[in-house]
């Protein structure tokens, strides 16, 4: 049948027919190819991530980051340089002069302060202090039969009821109290202060500062001379250590030492614990022969 078809052809048109089958197969082929091709690239896109051209724009240098595992293409465009604007320095700005505040009425009336006592006193003075205060004490107390009475702003000693004297504290000074004549002793070393018009110190006129050392000793003197007028017996008495070590005004005022008061114009409030202002005086906190 084939033979019989091709017979009726002639030798030109066999040839043309056999192109047109041969152009219909390339055609093909190439669809083929065409269609694999676009095929793999479509895979490849899906597999790894696009890289989009990356736009920088510069006028002097560019830079890739050497971590970049493959290459990346860079396009570069040139952009015009604006001119730079000069810009002004921040200017400090001076600070407005603090203007003073006036108190308010409550805080002008009301003021808070620390009464401390005699024993608190002691307790937050300087170590030199402390060691007149317990030499002097010690030289008192080598006496038969004087005893020791500490109360709220100063410690007294007596001797069958006649003063022997009377200890204040203020900074660093110790105040001696002595029942003495202080004009009795104008041209001597001791240069007592007669204070018989405070009615306070009617049994104790005669004031000596104890400032140094060498003042205790001359007080120790004066002490031995007193002892002698009111007829006191030396004793062997072993010395006691008087030394406290500081303490915080917190810390004294749990203790009821040291009392927190608020005075304002018409009344005056003591705040740590029950004592009041009469009782202040007359309280005792130790008494030791």
């Amino acid at each position: 049948m084939l033979q019989s078809l091709l017979s009726a052809f002639t030798g030109v048109e066999v040839a043309i027919l056999i192109c047109l089958v041969a152009l219909c197969a390339a055609l093909l082929a190439i669809g083929i190819i065409l269609l694999v091709a676009t095929k793999k690239r479509k895979n490849t896109r899906e597999s790894s991530p696009a890289q989009n051209p990356i736009i920088i724009y510069q006028t002097k240098r560019v830079a890739v980051p050497r971590q970049a595992a493959e290459p990346v293409l860079v396009y570069v465009k040139e952009k015009e340089e604006a001119p730079e604007e000069e810009v002004a320095e921040p200017v400090a700005e001076e600070a407005a002069p603090a203007v003073p505040v006036a108190p308010k009425e409550s805080e002008a009336e009301n003021a808070m302060r620390y009464n401390r006592s005699f024993r608190a006193r002691i307790i937050q003075s300087d170590d030199e202090v402390k060691e007149w205060y317990g030499s002097l004490k010690n030289a008192i107390l080598a006496y038969d039969r004087v005893t020791s009475r500490i109360s709220w702003k100063y410690e007294s000693f007596s001797y069958r009821r006649n003063a022997v004297a009377k200890l204040f504290i203020k900074g660093k000074t110790l105040y001696l109290y002595l029942p003495l004549n202080a004009a009795d002793y104008l041209n001597s070393k001791y240069s007592l202060e007669d204070v018989s018009k405070v009615s306070q110190f009617a049994d104790t006129p005669a004031l000596y500062k104890l400032k140094s050392a060498k003042r205790v000793k001359y007080a120790e003197e004066l002490i031995a001379e007193v002892c002698q007028k009111l007829g006191c017996t030396p004793i062997e008495r072993e010395p006691v250590d008087y030394y406290e070590p500081y303490n915080s005004d917190v810390a004294l005022i749990k203790k009821g030492l040291v009392k927190r008061v608020i005075e304002d114009a018409n009344t005056s409030f003591i705040g740590a614990s029950g004592f009041s202002k009469e009782q202040d005086e007359d309280t005792d906190f130790d008494s030791k022969k």
